[in-house]
């Protein structure tokens, strides 16, 4: 056996089910390295910290006949069996807030600058464990063969805490990432938020422990990105506890709302690490999602929002991404941005070598007004307000407004779940606010001369208002009965019901793809699955211009597969 050919023996293990595999570990050293790997047992390891589960009913990683989860991820992969790691995923969390001798209303509701701290230094060490002994068994410097995904923090509360502690206002940094060591190996990084706390915490009203969902700063993507020189896919699907709160819902709003302050701190933050690092050339592909779950973030609609851009005329958050890296060629896309997401002051194209391009875009915008009104008007003069700072979480709890609602929640703690109608009525575009965005895709579009579809869209209810194009020889971006695949003709759909662009914005969008392609189009206005000239928002999010998603953490290498098999058809 030891003279067979390794070729045969992989091919002959490749068609062995789980069972039959097993038999083979014995045969010889070449049966039992083809057995490991195509058994698929060393593919995946998932990093637990020993603060995931709730302290009552906490199953420990470390005991007397357990080992660390790190001494046992050295025992399985510090040799031959690290080649055959395709992904880890990292659950971050924070020891589990109980009461010892305190007595329950002498703790403070509020965190403290201290504690802040605290929890950044936890997390730091967690990422840095991670790191380290990643690096440690990659001693043969492997080039980009893991998908590295992270989930953001969570933190069981004790039942007799103060609700100010189920949701935490302040968000999470990574320390002095720089000294993080490097990773050849890591190809694939996603950053996402854990299962819906909601589902977690549903029922547990009376005698169990609470989990939240901490708040991240968005520059800790970048952070860790940076790290990894091979690195070919940078994903994040966060938004979890981020979206807009209705001040109806006062209870909600007071304890669980996303302060004004801190969202624009971090949207700066990431601005920031955008200007400072630089992203490895191999990146090619970015999906990155800011507004999951997307139905939450649009559906309080009343009033104006906040300002993030002040003291600028243009959001530095949309400008970084645009300037994020200049090798793309996949974009996907859901974010609160404006025109600078496309198009800067100078005549400089980015994506130049872009293919496809999906962009879910926020309803309002980041200097507070909206790109849609009423259908009677209403909301079309809504502008930002300023960001104060007051706006932000305070570290003492002797305020009024805090004593009240931490006496009223004594008795009956419970993460908020009282009902609030949703106030979606924007589904008219404000024509003054979507223009001068819809101006600079197209002009943005029209300069990137390797691109083969594109989709801009934003949710209306459950239905989708924007458009899709496609050059020609290419298939459908969207799953619809209007259109020709692998025409010989551009083609642009629209799902905007009847509004109509004017001449001159039209004329812009027409001219995607134009000066490559020639200048036949062919447009389609609604489709038999359309409503009213607007198709359902899930035609759009399964559009071939986006990358596939999965809800939560996993691997997704088939998933890309799958979507690479269809595109390339």
């Amino acid at each position: 056996m030891d003279d067979f050919p390794i070729e045969i023996i992989d091919c002959i293990s490749s068609f062995l089910d789980q069972n039959t595999l097993k038999r083979t570990l014995f045969v010889s050293r070449a049966f039992q390295a083809s057995a490991e790997y195509h058994s698929g047992a060393f593919r995946n390891f998932i990093i637990k910290s020993p603060f995931q589960q709730s302290s009552r009913f906490r199953q420990r990683l470390k005991g007397d006949d357990e080992k660390d989860v790190f001494t046992k991820f050295l025992d399985t992969y510090n040799g031959h069996r690290f080649r055959y790691l395709r992904y880890v995923e990292v659950h971050t969390a924070f020891p589990t807030l109980k009461y010892l001798e305190e007595d329950p209303d002498d703790f403070p509701c509020r965190e403290s600058p201290e504690e802040l701290m605290e929890k950044d230094e936890i997390f730091t060490k967690q990422i840095d464990r991670v790191f380290q002994t990643l690096k440690f068994v990659d001693s043969r410097q492997s080039k980009g063969q893991i998908e590295l995904c992270i989930v953001t923090p969570v933190q069981w509360v004790d039942a007799d805490f103060c609700h100010h502690r189920v949701s935490s206002a302040w968000r999470v940094h990574l320390l002095s990432p720089s000294r993080l060591p490097q990773l050849d190996c890591v190809r694939s990084l996603t950053i996402c938020n854990p299962q819906d706390s909601e589902y977690i915490n549903s029922g547990k009203f009376d005698e169990e422990d609470f989990r939240y969902d901490s708040r991240l700063d968005w520059r800790v993507l970048l952070d860790v990105a940076s790290r990894c020189p091979n690195l070919e896919y940078l994903g994040c699907q966060t938004g979890s506890r981020e979206e807009t709160v209705s001040p109806e819902n006062r209870e909600k709003w007071h304890f669980e709302r996303d302060y004004d302050a801190c969202i624009a701190a971090t949207r700066k933050d990431f601005a920031a690490a955008a200007q400072e690092l630089t992203l490895p050339a191999s990146l090619k592909n970015v999906q990155l999602d800011f507004l999951n779950p997307l139905w939450k973030h649009i559906a309080e609609q009343r009033g104006a929002g906040p300002e993030f851009i002040d003291p600028l005329q243009y959001d530095p958050f949309s400008t970084s991404l645009r300037t994020l890296a200049t090798n793309l060629r996949r974009v996907d896309l859901r974010v609160m941005a404006d025109q600078t997401l496309f198009c800067g002051q100078s005549s400089i194209t980015y994506w130049p070598n872009l293919e496809f391009l999906n962009t879910t875009f926020h309803l309002r915008t980041p200097s507070g007004s909206w790109y849609f009104r009423g259908p009677d008007g209403q909301g079309e003069s809504d502008i930002g307000y300023a960001i104060t700072d007051t706006m932000r979480p305070p570290f003492s709890d002797d305020n009024d407004e805090d004593i009240r609602w931490h006496d009223e929640r004594r008795q009956e703690f419970a993460p908020s779940d009282s009902y609030v109608p949703m106030t979606t009525f924007r589904a008219v575009p404000n024509d003054h606010v979507i223009t001068p965005f819809l101006s600079a895709f197209a002009k943005a579009a029209s300069e990137m001369h390797a691109l083969r579809a594109a989709v801009l869209w934003a949710p209306i209810n459950h239905r989708a208002w924007g458009l899709a194009y496609t050059i020609p020889n290419e298939i459908r971006p969207l799953d619809v009965s209007s259109g020709i695949p692998h025409s010989s003709f551009r083609q642009i759909w629209w799902s905007v019901g009847g509004w109509r662009p004017k001449p001159s914005l039209h004329r812009l969008l027409q001219g995607i793809g134009a000066t490559m392609h020639g200048e036949e189009l062919h447009e389609y206005w609604g489709s038999e699955e359309s409503d009213e000239g607007m198709l359902l928002g899930r035609v759009f999010e399964q559009s071939f211009a986006a990358f596939p998603r999965r809800d939560g953490p996993g691997p997704r290498d088939h998933l890309v597969k799958d979507w690479y098999s269809r595109t390339m058809s």
